[in-house]
């Protein structure tokens, strides 16, 4: 079969559009009514709900499908095990024959599992034919659909087929009718006689036909290549079918988009295959290299052969001639799209070589600033001892595979295998088919970095055996042989249980296997060092009569009284060896910024990277995450979340070379330098930081690896993004994106130039100030400062690490003023040669951040005016002040200290035998001493996010941590007296907790609208997961997870917390309890925490997280309206969070459109809205409500007569009454409508009803008001029960702020 190439990369034809980019139309954007302003807003609104509506998902039908899939492997006898490790086998030897007679064994097994396993059996032998096999004829294709239709024959006539089977069938009938239009394509391409193709028509309409199939949407969907859609539109031809107008231009689009890739094929590009190993794998430093090497040379000739930037090339062109310019781009772009294939494919899986490299002639090409390096960078000595292990692993690992198949076909011979050689032959399909080097490769790999990067030289054995498992998966993916079998493996994987017993049988062997000789001397220094650290060596780690010592030992440890855990220890002196390098052999998995555009979203798994190999959401409960994504995205609830993640991933991103040369010449000086550690051979192994730095200084060189790789050649980046459950966008890409610390972002600019227009100029001098420090300075007072410090500004930028003046240093952004430091002596020299300041054009991105941005969501729900005013929502008084709520807060803190010091006092004049201050006292007056802005900031800011006051605690300890190391190093800032840092010390706990209740109890007196919302959130949260409703209840009776006369106490809930934002997106709080599995192995029982969709909910977290989760949806919706609305104003714009940037000409524009954004976002009534959501998830669901039986006699009387007439499942009216029993009996009754329960009397009377909170001993009232919420103790046998709906509690009142006075307020985002 014909390959094409991309790049590096050789591809069938029938793959090969799977791996090119696709261009998908951006959805329209259009503008709506608001209020009146110059800039067009964001298209959102409030979708009416139907029944499609997302808040309809039943969490049981999302996950059923997964719920089967997970367990089918569990269900799996030995003798299944092998033979479908035997059918894995023959179809990735492509024997045909052999799948066949397999299956047919497989096909006699159709009771409970076997018959998931069969249809699972024969989708994989479809998919391997599909992919590329030499078996795709007419011929074995009829026999596969005659024994499908046999089967499926049989199934009717003596089996229920399940969901989960009748989709495997639709599936594999789909894969079928593919296969059948592949030869359809072969045949017409070798000329066949007509009548032949007439006949091979009339066979695939009529199986089209049998399968329902014609003209089916699932199967035109597949139809993704010019072939596939070929054949499709010939045969309905021959058949005399109408052709629908869109399939000729999706063919068409086929056929342009062919061309376009050929096209591509035909330019110069480096191969990527000469950066790789022995093997087929590429490490960090070489992939990073191959970016450097593969430059765009198109316009490396006459006036530019000297320019080594891309974004200079550009800018020259774009004043020459600007026609120019765009063709250059745009053939830069198309270049940098096989580059961009080749970065996604290596750096899915890097991984360190394990073996000499330097005399492989096939890395002669590779640019001589590459060292010949032995394993990983490691010296010769030690490469030769890692190199040792793994031949000797591999070969221990090959001995044990040909003994477990030598007994493979004998079961009588079963019983003599081992433990551990049971284990592999349940696996053999995977021991035979992945390669075991590679296997072995990965496994030392992944042990050794994991212990070098430990403090203890030891790691605990189930995190290596998950890591293992996450390398694994990188691996499948990375390697092309697997792919015929990728999702077996992937299932084996999912599993768990027997993949982390084979696992650690593999572990094992490698720790039986690896050894090291010590000479006398390294003996004697290790034992000498081990005694001057008071840390004996363990006698396991001793030389045997031969001299030999293990390399790792396996052992138990005690974590507390009741658990313990396994560890794997690596040898004393290895460990000390081995630390010195900074780079340790593993794999490691990255994702890159793009050179190429990011695909745009256009479904929920289905955008961004060209491989698309992540989804739109970034979490743990992945797979139950995109089932109700997946249902937003049918009713277009999704659209806005698309286009503005699109928006943000479309913004071109640059290297700053000159920043990044300061960060290089940083990188080679012989100390530390502020936040960057010295190299490793430099760091101090005694310093009880060494191994914070040694992480440190990795990180570091990673960073100016990857730094280099883009910024060498000015390469063009972007940073495509994705959302956290919540609707939060984040960039995707692992490293330089400005989501990243001060020296990433530093080293970022934009790769298209503005000119600064008429008030650029003036927001880059704020934006320094700001990095400065002087960010509470007014505008005014930043501009000043800027122009008072010019000189030394300028001298900064000339003599960045060796010139007298250090204010770059000083700073609280060091690199990001740094790199305005260098922008602000270029435009010095700009203006010193007669140009005009409006027309200097500048790369750098100028940022608005909001006032403490959450209590400003806060005040704005609230209309709460003095709240708006501290978060300048409000204008001040003189516009040119600003509010800062952390002096605000820390005022108000400081009274309040000062009072209670005072009255203290009034109580010791009192009090005569008291003569010295109390305790109290002391630590009152300590907290007044020490109160400054950062002591409070933290908790202030996280106080809107739910902070506990254990939370709110802990951070003030660090504060006050920060402040005696900075005492100790006699810094000036800090100057206290010896009393006051002696209570520091003793009492910091103390201290901590006193001011920790302080800002709380201040927070609350100012922002007492934000609390009552909280509490609003909190309240409604705990009734919504206290209600029932008869889906939940069924479904855990149907699976044993309670019983009848238990079944209102259970304790579980599955439905999770969740409402919808403005956009659409459906918010879920997938907070589970996780599942705990124990694995028998034969190095020790191992606990593993599995995942499973069908596990209850964590009710503290839902509880916990409700009031910050809401508030950052908010936080996110106004960034995606205001990036939607930037966009359409054609105003680049990206942010963190709450961080707006954009060019510093097009900011005064973006703080007016974000201050329309947030007017129009708390005009919509949030709270309401939401309010409508929580009533609509529940309207099915009801409370278990009580009323007091001496208050409403007749009441209670009333209800007791109704219940006896009731006849419940297993009783007799004239029985006593279960209360479960009758529970359920009027559940049923109320879902139905039916009349047989007692809410028409409830609703008549009125009667003030209670309910159980969460681990509340007493009734909380049961109203809709927040009034309504007393407490009261209640004795449950002077009570009656019932059922009612779930009662929402109304919105929390609300205050008279004009939103719109937002727009006057200067200081409101800055």
């Amino acid at each position: 079969m014909g390959l094409y190439r991309v790049g590096g990369i050789s591809l069938p034809k029938k793959k090969l559009l799977s791996y090119c980019y696709s261009t998908i139309a951006l959805a329209t954007k259009t503008s709506v009514p608001s209020h009146s302003t110059t800039h067009s807003p964001s298209p959102f609104h409030y979708r009416p709900r139907d029944q499609s509506d997302i808040l309809n998902s039943n969490p049981f039908d999302l996950i059923l499908d997964e719920k089967n899939d997970s367990t089918r492997v569990n269900k799996r006898t030995i003798n299944e095990y092998i033979i479908i490790n035997n059918f894995l086998q023959s179809v990735f030897n492509d024997d045909f024959g052999r799948s066949r007679i397999i299956l047919n064994k497989l096909s006699s097994r159709i009771r409970d599992s076997g018959l998931v396993n069969y249809y699972s059996c024969m989708a994989l032998l479809v998919s391997h034919l599909l992919s590329d096999s030499n078996n795709l004829t007419i011929q074995n294709i009829k026999i596969l659909i005659d024994e499908l239709d046999y089967m499926h024959k049989k199934n009717d006539e003596h089996l229920y087929p399940t969901k989960e089977i009748v989709g495997l069938e639709d599936q594999i009938k789909i894969k079928l009718i593919k296969c059948l239009l592949y030869c359809f394509h072969d045949a017409s391409q070798k000329r066949n006689k007509q009548n032949i193709l007439i006949s091979i028509a009339e066979y695939i309409y009529t199986n089209m036909q049998k399968y329902s199939l014609l003209k089916n949407q699932e199967l035109i969907d597949e139809l993704n290549n010019r072939k596939l859609l070929e054949s499709y539109i010939h045969i309905l031809r021959i058949m005399g079918i109408p052709i629908a107008p869109a399939l000729m231009k999706q063919l068409n689009l086929y056929i342009n988009e062919i061309e376009a890739v050929n096209a591509d094929d035909d330019k110069e590009t480096v191969a990527i295959e000469s950066y790789m190993d022995d093997y087929g794998y590429m490490n960090l430093s070489r992939l990073c290299q191959y970016i450097t090497d593969s430059r765009f040379t198109k316009y490396d000739k006459d006036e530019y052969k000297n320019t080594p930037h891309m974004f200079e090339i550009y800018e020259d062109l774009v004043q020459k001639d600007p026609n120019q310019a765009e063709i250059f781009y745009q053939e830069y772009i198309d270049y940098n799209k096989s580059r961009e294939l080749n970065i996604e494919n290596s750096a899915r899986f890097l991984m360190e070589n394990m073996n000499i490299i330097g005399n492989n002639s096939k890395k002669k090409s590779v640019s001589s600033n590459l060292q010949d390096l032995s394993l990983g960078g490691f010296s010769t000595s030690h490469s030769a001892l890692l190199t040792k292990w793994l031949d000797d692993s591999v070969k221990l690992v090959i001995d044990m595979v040909k003994r477990v198949q030598a007994y493979e076909d004998d079961s009588r011979k079963k019983e003599e295998l081992t433990e551990d050689e049971i284990t592999v032959l349940r696996s053999i399909a995977i021991m035979n088919i992945v390669p075991k080097r590679s296997l072995m490769l990965m496994l030392i790999s992944s042990l050794l970095s994991r212990i070098m990067i430990s403090e203890t030289g030891s790691i605990y054995l189930s995190t290596i055996t998950e890591d293992f498992s996450r390398t694994f998966k990188w691996f499948l993916w990375k390697e092309k042989s697997l792919i015929p079998v990728r999702n077996e493996l992937h299932r084996f994987l999912k599993d768990g249980y027997e993949s982390h017993q084979l696992f650690i049988v593999l572990l094992k062997l490698v720790i039986d296997t690896c050894t090291i000789q010590l000479t006398p001397d390294q003996l004697n220094d290790l034992q000498m060092n081990c005694d001057l650290l008071n840390n004996p060596m363990r006698s396991e780690f001793k030389p045997n009569e031969n001299g030999t010592s293990p390399a790792f030992f396996h052992r138990v440890v005690r974590i507390d009284s009741l658990k313990t855990t396994g560890i794997i220890e690596i040898h004393p002196y290895l460990f000390g060896q081995l630390k010195h390098y900074s780079f340790i052999t593993r794999t490691n998995y990255y994702y890159f910024p793009m050179i190429y555009p990011p695909r745009p979203w256009v479904a929920p798994d289905d955008g961004a990277y060209l491989l698309n190999f992540k989804s739109i959401v970034a979490t743990t409960e992945i797979k139950t995450s995109l089932a109700y994504l997946n249902r937003a995205h049918k009713t277009n609830q999704l659209e806005s979340i698309y286009n503005g993640l699109n928006d943000l991933g479309k913004v071109a991103w640059a290297i700053n070379p000159k920043v990044l040369q300061v960060f290089k010449d940083i990188m080679t000086k012989e100390v530390g330098f502020m936040k960057i550690p010295p190299s490793i051979e430099k760091l101090n192994h005694k310093d009880k930081a060494y191994h914070e730095n040694r992480n440190r200084r990795i990180e570091m060189e990673t960073l100016l690896n990857v730094a280099q790789a883009f910024g060498n050649n000015g390469d063009i980046i972007f940073s495509p993004h994705n959302v956290d459950f919540r609707g939060r966008a984040y960039p995707m890409s692992s490293f330089l994106n400005h989501y990243n610390d001060d020296l990433t972002r530093g080293l970022l600019m934009f790769w298209k130039s503005e000119p600064l227009g008429s008030e650029g100029f003036d927001w880059l001098k704020c934006q320094l100030a700001d990095f400065i420090g002087k960010d509470k300075l007014t505008r005014i007072e930043k501009i000043q400062f800027i122009n008072d410090n010019w000189e030394k500004i300028m001298d900064c930028a000339k003599s960045p690490l060796t010139g007298g003046h250090k204010i770059w240093m000083d700073a609280d952004d060091p690199f990001q003023a740094l790199a305005l430091c260098f922008e602000m002596h270029t435009i010095d020299k700009f203006l010193a040669d007669g140009g005009n300041i409006e027309n200097y054009k500048t790369r750098i991105s100028v940022h608005q951040d909001g006032s403490c941005n959450g209590l400003q969501h806060y005040a704005a729900l609230g209309a709460d005016k003095e709240a708006a005013l501290a978060v300048n929502i409000l204008p001040q008084p003189n516009l040119e002040d600003r509010g800062d709520i952390y002096t605000t807060m820390l005022d108000k803190v400081k009274e309040q200290i000062t009072f209670e010091i005072e009255k203290e006092k009034e109580k010791e004049k009192e009090n005569e035998n008291e003569s010295k201050p109390t305790v109290n006292n002391d630590i009152k007056t300590t907290a007044l001493q020490i109160l400054n802005r950062k002591v409070i900031k933290q908790t202030v800011m996280t106080s809107v996010y739910g902070v506990t006051f254990v939370g709110a605690s802990r951070q003030i300890s660090q504060r006050i941590k920060e402040i005696l190391e900075l005492h100790e190093l006699r810094m000036k800032e800090v100057s206290l007296t010896n009393e006051t840092i002696n209570i520091l010390e003793k009492q910091s706990t103390s201290v901590a907790n006193y001011i920790a209740n302080q800002i709380l109890k201040s927070l609350t007196s100012l922002f007492s609208g934000a609390e009552a919302i909280q509490d609003w959130l909190t309240m409604n949260t705990i009734r919504i997961l206290n209600s029932i409703d008869l889906e939940t209840i069924d479904y855990a009776l149907k699976n044993n997870l309670a019983t009848l006369s238990d079944i209102f106490s259970l304790k579980s809930t599955f439905k999770p917390m969740m409402w919808t934002t403005l956009s659409g997106f459906p918010v879920v709080q997938l907070y589970k309890n996780t599942k705990l599995t124990r694995i028998s192995t034969s190095l020790q029982r191992l606990t593993i925490k599995k995942r499973d969709s069908i596990a209850s909910i964590d009710r503290i977290k839902q509880i916990r997280g409700v009031a910050p989760n809401f508030i950052h949806s908010l936080d996110s919706i106004h960034m995606l309206m205001t990036c939607l609305a930037a966009n359409i104003n054609h105003i680049p714009f990206v942010a963190v969070h709450d961080s707006f940037w954009t060019y510093p000409s097009r900011a005064t524009e973006l703080a007016s459109i974000l201050r329309e954004e947030f007017i129009r976002l708390h005009s919509s009534n949030i709270i309401e809205h939401l309010r409508e959501d929580m009533i609509y998830t529940t309207r099915n669901s009801y409370q278990i409500a009580w009323f007091e039986k001496d208050v409403y006699p007749q009441l209670t009387q009333d209800i007791e007569q109704l219940r006896s007439t009731y006849k419940l499942q297993g009783e007799t009216p004239l029985k006593s009454r279960n209360r479960n029993s009758i529970l359920y009996h009027e559940l049923v009754s109320l879902t139905k409508g039916t009349t047989d329960n007692p809410l028409k009397m409830i609703e008549q009377v009125n009667p003030k009803l209670y309910f159980k909170r969460m681990k509340v001993s007493k009734m909380t009232e049961y109203g809709y008001s927040m009034d309504e919420n007393n407490d009261k103790s209640l004795h449950l046998k002077h009570l009656t029960y019932v059922l009612v709906p779930v009662r929402i509690l109304d919105c929390p009142p609300k205050g008279k702020l004009d939103i719109t006075q937002v727009r006057n307020s200067p200081y409101f985002f800055s």
